[in-house]
């Protein structure tokens, strides 16, 4: 029975054992660490901690025994770019999927040879990711915290993937990031206060007695805080005031953009979040002592945050997909009866079989942006072909691509960003709702100047 103080004084020293094999992995002596998911090195992990056994006593009958078993989460430091095994799992924590890894932790002398002995955390989640503050005013490396949850850990005979790998490339600095968020001047933001994508598992998800279940709650995705450097461009105004006075605060209302963490030579882009559904929470000035006027904040919602492809190029250093030979032929003689909205864009192109559902532009002394929603019989792959053929040929530059499976219904979606020598730029977003229909939304902004007539 397990009840019996024979089975306790075996669970005891059992959990006393993995505990000094813990402790004792951790001496003075050690000079590095090293961190792999099922069996594959991830050498951007510069240090990790947890996994220790802890419990709780309990009286019983007069007599003291050992209750609720269980063991510290695993915290783990990383730089960038994040190797495929590490991305996957924070995909799957932004997509709130389970695909349980087998973690292994081993600490190193300034020799390389194996301190005391490896920890293999089994059945672990990611359920943390702590994003520091990025400030451009700063050159602290950019490290990223991640917490892992394991059904168990245990100690575990090292292999050769515990062996270091050596990196390469420098780390990127807190102050290497981009922000974009449709129809809005970002270029003024100058930090970014520190934000953590998460989710909970529930607390049975624990303990040396139990069963597997991995399952957790849904991932939360954090408010946003901006700060700009200098009094910021009068569209965020404007939208201040169409959002909060103007009732302009729907579904439709909120925004997409992207976050992007450059390399140091602030054109490869070293990691991405695809941003949807982004709202204002607050738009307001902040004091500071050195600067006069007031320094803006904006803080915001977003409904999701997805990762998006790394190791590509940012704007200022994009390449041009391949041509065609020839444009699309459908461009603005597309309409449908079931048009609603003033109109198209002017000189742009337009997908057959779609159905415009609004339209609607926004001019200043700077843009003129003018957004577009139409839905499509089609797919999100063949509209993809589409607007790349006609990009290529019309003069634009490809910028930036994501593609991903999220979003609350798990919805595929393509996200693409184009410019032109002229400062033009264009964002289109294409969303998969049913098999055969799909949502297109084009955001085109143009300088001065550059704005034909409809």
């Amino acid at each position: 029975m397990r009840s019996t103080p024979v089975f306790f004084l075996a669970l005891i020293f059992a959990i006393m054992s993995v505990a000094d094999a813990a402790t004792s992995s951790r001496p003075g002596s050690v000079a590095s660490q090293t961190f792999s998911i099922d069996g594959i090195a991830c050498p951007e992990v510069t240090a990790w901690s947890g996994g220790d056994y802890f419990g709780t006593v309990v009286l019983q009958g007069g007599k003291k025994h050992i209750s609720n078993i269980g063991f510290e989460p695993i915290t783990i430091e990383t730089i960038l770019p994040l190797s495929p095994a590490l991305a996957a799992c924070v995909a799957d924590l932004c997509t709130n999927q389970t695909n349980p890894k087998t973690l292994q932790l081993t600490n190193l002398d300034s020799s390389g040879s194996v301190v005391g002995t490896s920890l293999q955390a089994r059945n672990a989640q990611l359920t943390e990711m702590r994003f520091p503050a990025l400030d451009a005013g700063s050159k602290d490396t950019l490290r990223l915290t991640l917490v892992f949850v394991a059904e168990q850990i245990r100690a575990a005979p090292t292999t050769a993937t515990t062996t270091p790998t050596t990196r390469h490339a420098a780390a990127p600095s807190v102050s290497n990031f981009q922000i974009n968020i449709t129809g809005l001047n970002t270029s003024r933001v100058s930090r970014i206060e520190p934000f953590i994508i998460k989710r909970v598992l529930p607390n049975d998800n624990i303990g040396i007695l139990r069963q597997p279940t991995l399952q957790s709650n849904p991932t939360t995705f954090p408010d946003l805080s901006l700060n700009f450097g200098e009094v910021s461009p009068t569209d965020w105004s404007t939208w201040r005031d169409d959002f909060f006075v103007n009732g302009k605060h729907l579904e439709s209302d909120e925004k997409d953009g992207s976050l992007l963490i450059l390399a140091s030579d602030l054109h490869t882009v070293l990691f991405s979040l695809q941003l949807s559904h982004i709202g204002l929470l607050c738009f307001s000035s902040q004091p500071d002592a050195n600067t006069l006027p007031n320094r803006p904040r904006a803080d915001l919602y977003c409904e999701q945050m997805t990762v998006g492809t790394s190791t590509t190029t940012s704007p200022t250093s994009s390449t041009t997909p391949t041509a065609p030979a020839t444009t699309p032929a459908a461009t603005n003689n597309v309409t449908s009866p079931e048009d609603k909205g003033a109109r198209d864009p002017a000189a742009f192109a337009r997908p057959p079989n779609t159905i415009r559902q609004e339209y609607s532009v926004n001019q200043n002394a700077t843009t003129t942006e003018e957004e577009v929603k139409y839905s499509a019989t089609s797919t999100s792959d063949d509209l993809q072909t589409f607007y790349t053929q006609y990009f290529g040929s019309a003069g634009w530059t490809f910028a930036e691509l994501h593609e991903n499976d999220g979003g609350p219904s798990d919805t595929h979606q393509i996200y693409g960003h184009w410019i032109k020598t002229n400062n033009d730029s264009v964002d289109v977003r294409l969303s998969d709702i049913t098999s055969g229909l799909v949502t297109i939304t084009v955001n085109l902004k143009r300088a001065p100047g550059n704005n034909p007539q409809p």
